[in-house]
């Protein structure tokens, strides 16, 4: 495998957990609170950071290296 394709790998895990993190950390102000009906700032960053991620792991599909 190239490096490119480690890098790819370890964007996508990363972009995943962001994603996962942000989902549980709302759930559990949900669950404590079910008035709660939109992510946090913080929760927001997070899963638009992780996506960032993911893309970029696409756009390194197209550059080998």
């Amino acid at each position: 495998m190239q490096l490119s394709e480690y890098i790819q790998i370890a964007c996508a895990i990363v972009g995943l957990a962001g994603i996962t993190l942000a989902r549980v950390r709302f759930t559990r102000r949900q669950q404590a609170d079910p008035g709660v009906t939109a992510y946090s700032d913080g929760e927001r960053k997070i899963y638009y950071a992780s996506w960032a991620v993911i893309a970029a792991a696409l756009v390194l599909v197209f550059i080998p290296f």
